[in-house]
């Protein structure tokens, strides 16, 4: 129907509504694929269903539960009707959006909520509206940065815009949020003028090339100083801040019109309630003002984004943490201020994944290695580490100069774990002065730097910092800072810039590059499916001890031989490694193993019921196959993408949040992440892992049967090799 030839407008957005009073009873699996290739082709599609016991089939076929309307009868559908409707002209709005999230854009989020505000509505209906905003938006890329703040007296800030550096932090920030964050007190002006000096700056991820939008959301009137709050956000505006605003409530229209970007009459927004945040034609007006240009704003040119500051935390770097800490510091300050600094400062460093290595020291009259760079493998194992410090890390004497050069000796080694080709850094955190020879301590300083290592330093308290800006690299005030107090490591805004010295490199000759093992991402692929394009595939799948031998054999066996049915394996365009994993991962074959379709399709037999497993560590079978499976040895091809096909039908998994962090890194080093789940999986988890865009990348089957059906075996190749 939705051809040109039947009358369908290419510039127009396209809607289909379901209605139906009984379930599929053909051909389920074909009707959810037929309803995705509707959804893929950019429809909106709608379900009602009318007397029916459950919605699963419904919301499957809508892609959304919020598309998915479930009635006692037919009387109730004009209760749905304006919901509907409302829907349908967002579409217009988001249609126009689609293309404007494209640009490059830093947003501040401020909102206030008064007391009188029901704190069922921050959970229920607060949370999900601040994170329906941005579910759409390219955070994950840096395309979007995203801040995060709340006033009440004072401004508090949650997050600047270098902090959220995933979709799933910003989230994560959101769902943290509860009914403390209430007050009676409004200080609109202190909370413009914070964002115009503590999130768009430079320094702290503000980018001069991106848009910059502030969305201020309020319930009530701005009650402390009113007038500064018009004169602060007149000063942003100035700066070429564009200014949304959304009231509810008792919010003063008026107020909210003067300090809104022209025109007031698209940019400030009025809702009766909190309840009408739940609507989608809300979420969409708000949007839309946000990510519309101002008229004065040229129109940006939307690029492939390049290396920024977000990804700062990712850029391969041997890092050396060297800690000394006088007498002054009490127990207290360790466990409450340079553990969690420490903590915090590696807080995104990309350890799990290997582009960053870590070596903790401290010293007092000599260095005492507490790790070289082999030894922390993930973020947790440094994490362990920094929390089991002791007091030994406080001395009256701290002799810097015999640190660095056991440093150099016993952690810049190769044999140690530094690599030659990746930049050396040297952190020193510190609250003294140095107790050796000065001159000394500065000799030993430069034959460090002079050895192509960056030194940064760290004061704090009593440290000279005189001494530390001359034993940091130059320019001093660039690779060295200071805090008077311990408290001050708390500072977000303090951990951030640091972190920028740590990992900001451009003050580092260029290094030798990397040998030719430079992948090509999976997203370089055509989007035409073939199975004779060239990939390095690894299978790992998951089955429950519960699963049927039947099941096994004659579904899971026949899924895995027909997947590979066209595939280009004895032209060596497909390379295929199957693993299957319970507690451990277990490797069948590996990359090179089976070079005809004859020979793999043969090795499928060995799939059998005593691969079943209770439990299964879905995280530790992902890091297996990123740092075991895809190997030059075992047949990995650096000038290949790589895809990793994840099948389960159980729920549990070991350690969720590895699981979550694995599948992350996977897709941070280059790899297409493919999931399917099975019967009892957990299909949210696996679309939250999926690589993007999710709904072309995860699938949900309730049944064997619906796996082996032609439409979802094709389906899943098509993602395997798009």
């Amino acid at each position: 129907m939705m051809t040109e030839d039947n009358g369908d407008r290419p510039d127009v957005p396209n809607a289909v509504v379901v209605i139906t009073d009984s379930n599929s009873d053909v051909d389920v699996a074909n009707t959810v694929y037929a309803a995705q290739n509707l959804r893929n082709a950019g429809a909106t599609v709608f379900s009602i269903g009318v007397g029916l016991g459950f919605k699963d089939e419904l919301e499957a076929i809508a892609g959304s539960g919020r598309r998915t309307y479930v009635m006692n009868s037919f009387d109730e559908l004009e209760g749905a009707n304006d919901e509907i409707v409302e829907q349908i002209t967002a579409l217009q709005g988001r249609a126009a959006i689609e293309e404007m999230e494209t640009r490059k854009l830093d947003v501040a989020v401020v909102f206030h909520m008064s007391k009188n505000v029901d704190p069922k509505n921050v959970n229920k209906v607060f949370k999900p509206f601040l994170e329906k905003l941005f579910e759409a938006s390219e955070i994950d890329s840096g395309q979007i940065r995203v801040s995060l703040s709340y006033f009440t007296k004072n401004h508090k800030l949650l997050g600047n815009l270098l902090k959220f550096r995933r979709k799933a932090d910003y989230t994560e920030a959101v769902n943290k949020l509860t009914p403390a964050v209430r007050s009676d007190k409004a200080n609109g002006g202190a909370a413009m003028q914070k964002l115009r000096a503590k999130v768009f700056t430079e320094q702290l991820g503000d980018r001069p090339d991106a848009s910059n939008v502030v969305l201020l959301i309020t319930d009530e009137n701005i009650n402390i100083r009113p007038k500064k709050f018009v004169e602060e956000a007149h000063a942003l505006k100035d700066t070429g801040v564009k200014v949304v605003t959304l009231g509810l409530e008792k919010a003063d229209r008026e107020e909210l019109l003067a300090v809104s970007s022209e025109p007031p009459s698209e940019n400030a927004l009025m809702v009766t309630g909190y309840q009408d945040l739940q609507k989608e034609a809300v979420v969409e007006l708000i949007r839309t003002a946000m990510f519309m240009p101002l008229p004065s704003e040229p129109d940006v040119e939307v690029v492939a984004p390049g290396p920024t500051i977000i990804n700062l935390d990712t850029r391969a770097i041997d890092l050396a943490i060297l800690i000394h800490m006088s007498p002054q510091m009490k127990p207290a300050d360790l466990k409450k201020f340079l553990k969690p600094f420490l903590n915090a400062l590696l807080q995104y460093a990309d350890i799990d994944g290997g582009k960053v290595q870590v070596s903790l020291s401290y010293y007092r009259k000599q260095l005492t290695l507490i790790s070289n760079l082999k030894k922390f493998k993930t973020r947790a194992d440094y994490a362990n580490a920094v929390n089991s410090l002791s007091m030994k890390v406080s001395g009256k004497q701290g002799d810097g100069a015999a640190a660095l050069k056991r440093l150099r000796e016993r952690v810049f080694d190769e044999s140690r774990g530094d690599r030659p080709e990746v930049h050396n850094v040297v952190l020193i955190v510190t609250d003294d002065k140095n107790s050796g020879d000065q001159k000394k301590f500065f000799q030993e300083a430069e034959k460090t730097k002079s050895s192509g290592i960056r030194v940064v330093t760290f004061g704090v308290g009593n440290a000279d910092r005189n001494e530390l800006y001359q034993v940091a690299s130059g320019p001093g005030d660039v690779n060295s800072m200071y805090v008077p107090r311990y408290s001050d490591m708390q500072d977000e805004e303090t951990i951030d810039t640091l972190r920028s010295k740590v990992f900001a490199l451009e003050d580092i000759p260029a290094q030798p590059p990397r040998p030719a093992t430079t992948r090509r991402p999976a997203t370089e692929l055509s989007s035409t499916a073939s199975d004779s394009r060239q990939v390095d595939l690894n299978v790992i799948f998951h089955v429950s001890s519960d699963t049927k031998v039947n099941d096994i054999d004659d579904q899971l066996k026949p899924f895995l031989k027909d997947l590979f049915q066209y595939a280009d394996i004895d032209g060596g365009n497909v390379r295929v490694a199957v693993s299957y994993y319970r507690k451990n991962p277990t490797h069948m074959f590996p990359l090179q193993r089976h070079k005809t379709r004859a020979s793999l399709v043969k090795a499928f037999d060995e799939v059998g019921r005593q691969m079943r497993g209770k439990v299964g560590d879905t995280g530790l079978a992902l890091e297996e196959a990123r740092t075991t499976v895809f190997d030059a040895a075992k047949g990995d091809r650096p000038d290949v993408p790589n895809a990793v096909l994840l099948l389960t039908n159980a729920k549990e998994n070991v350690d969720q949040q590895k699981f979550l962090g694995e599948a992350g890194a996977l897709k941070r080093a280059g790899f297409k992440l493919v999931t399917v789940g099975l019967e009892k999986a957990d299909r949210a988890e696996l679309q939250a892992v999926a690589s993007e865009p999710a709904n072309r990348n995860s699938f949900y089957f309730r049944t064997f049967d619906q796996l082996r059906t032609p439409e979802a075996l094709n389906a899943i190749r098509s993602s395997i090799y798009a």
